[in-house]
């Protein structure tokens, strides 16, 4: 049979390994969370983002649309007056 002692003495086992559990669950916790923080760190600092890609290369990404676009209106019309005209005979 036990005693009040007993049960008091595993109450606070059971409390002592609920802490030590809490205490474990708590470090690894912290640990992702500066895993994930020196992750986006690195991130931020060694890959070019689309706000960054557009900041550097959006005047020249309109340019060279433009001139594709020129070159295929060129295209377009040149096939148009060949047809046209009559093609090859």
């Amino acid at each position: 049979m036990r005693t009040a002692r007993q049960d008091r003495r595993d109450l606070k086992e059971a409390q002592s390994d609920l802490t030590v559990a809490v205490a474990v669950i708590q470090s690894t916790v912290t640990d992702i969370k500066s895993d994930v923080s020196e992750i986006k760190r690195k991130m931020e600092a060694e890959y070019a983002t689309k706000e960054w890609t557009l900041s550097e290369f959006g005047q020249t990404r309109r340019i060279v649309n433009a001139l594709m676009g020129t070159f295929a209106t060129a295209i377009v019309l040149a096939i148009a007056a060949f047809i046209i005209r009559g093609g090859i005979k």
